[in-house]
């Protein structure tokens, strides 16, 4: 009986401490430094031509600032297919679907689309730690959500575009509103 109360004892401890210690080392490693998270899509691109998107993610360095060379990670997610991910080409990159920047900070990216100048961007940082891209409209400036893009023919290397929407949103109301961009 002595036996029996010992191991129950024993028991309860060992309960007691895997869940002091399960319960305790998340917390202590939650304060350390920058926590990677997963990537943070800021908008998409959807076409006319076919199902599959182009997807523009902020893209963090380890310590949870913008990355100095590519404040942004590009890809396809290709729906028509097996819905693999793959990057733009080079052309894509350079002509169409690619970003330039014209400033980088550590919280903020100012750019435009490879395929037009007319229309600035800001990626920024918000107070809550997360990212957005802005940009500017005659009501003020509005969070980027979503592009779609009109084909009108042309081929694979020159495309005839009729337009491109422009999906944004005021942040105080949430209210979404579209822009029309004729090329």
């Amino acid at each position: 009986m002595i036996i029996v109360q010992v191991q129950r004892k024993t028991t309860l401890f060992s309960f007691f401490i895997f869940s002091i210690v399960s319960v305790a080392f998340p917390q202590m490693e939650s304060q350390g430094a920058y926590e990677k998270k997963e990537p943070v899509l800021l908008f998409s691109i959807e076409r006319s031509r076919d199902a599959d998107r182009i997807y523009y993610q902020v893209n963090l360095t380890p310590e949870g600032r913008l990355h100095p060379g590519e404040p942004v990670n590009i890809f396809w997610k290709r729906y028509t297919a097996d819905g693999r991910t793959e990057p733009l080409t080079r052309l894509q990159q350079n002509r169409s679907y690619g970003l330039k920047y014209t400033e980088i900070t550590p919280w903020q990216a100012s750019f435009h689309f490879a395929a037009f100048k007319e229309k600035s961007f800001t990626l920024k940082q918000l107070p809550d730690g997360s990212y957005r891209v802005f940009t500017p409209t005659p009501n003020g400036e509005k969070e980027l959500t979503k592009m779609y893009v009109m084909f009108a023919g042309g081929s694979f290397l020159m495309p005839s575009i009729e337009y491109v929407t422009f999906f944004l949103k005021d942040t105080p109301t949430g209210v979404i509103t579209t822009e029309i961009f004729n090329p």
